[in-house]
């Protein structure tokens, strides 16, 4: 019977264990975040983009 109920704690200890791992659930965390900055700068970029672009080229321009 003591054997039973060890066995049992255990198990609930390591369940208990198991449902507060944290490391999968920060990696996808860290992963979404990492897509935000992504397309923020994506989208910085078409906003921006024929604007330095247009930038580029005057300076370019004036270097012979």
């Amino acid at each position: 019977m003591n054997i039973l109920i060890r066995s049992l704690r255990q198990l609930f200890f390591n369940a208990k264990d198991a449902l507060h791992n944290e490391s999968g659930q920060t990696l996808a965390e860290y992963g979404l975040i990492l897509v935000l900055i992504a397309v923020v700068v994506f989208l910085a970029l078409q906003l921006t983009g024929t604007t330095v672009s247009g930038m580029y080229s005057n300076v370019a321009a004036q270097f012979p």
